[in-house]
């Protein structure tokens, strides 16, 4: 009786609507995530490529991460001392925030190596006078949303 029970609740929630095989697909998730993490694919060679593949991204994030910073002090490394310091004491009081956690926050969000050239640029025309610092940071933000 309780059997034939759960068969007809079993059946009526997968007549009404996708809840079972949402349950069952969290619950094949959370199987196999359990299994990756405790190694039981890694001699397997399809699944073993793919663990190791999924343990590379966040080195690859990092990877990318560090060619953004290496190109912008690169771009930026014969601009005036002097000037540079006082741009980031604008840039961090315009802010509200230490102005160099704030560049390696944006630097983080761009998603193209190219763009770390126009911020470069973006600076070299903010110590020209050519830009005030809420238009730095206007143009700034633009370029991070910018596909």
């Amino acid at each position: 009786m309780q059997q034939e029970k759960l068969i007809f609740d079993f059946k009526q929630t997968v007549e009404n609507g996708r809840k079972a095989s949402d349950v069952l697909g969290d619950g094949t998730d959370n199987a196999f995530h359990s299994l990756f993490e405790h190694g039981v694919f890694d001699d397997v060679p399809v699944f073993g490529f793919f663990v190791k593949a999924c343990n590379v991204v966040p080195d690859i994030q990092a990877y990318r991460f560090c060619k953004k910073i290496y190109k912008f002090v690169y771009l930026t490394q014969e601009y005036d001392r002097e000037e540079l310091d006082k741009f980031w004491h604008e840039y961090s009081a315009a802010n509200q925030e230490n102005g160099y956690e704030l560049m390696l926050s944006v630097l983080d969000k761009i998603d193209n190596l190219n763009k770390v050239g126009v911020m470069a640029n973006l600076i070299r025309a903010k110590l020209e006078g050519q830009l005030s610092i809420e238009n730095y940071i206007r143009l700034v933000t633009s370029l991070q949303m910018i596909p």
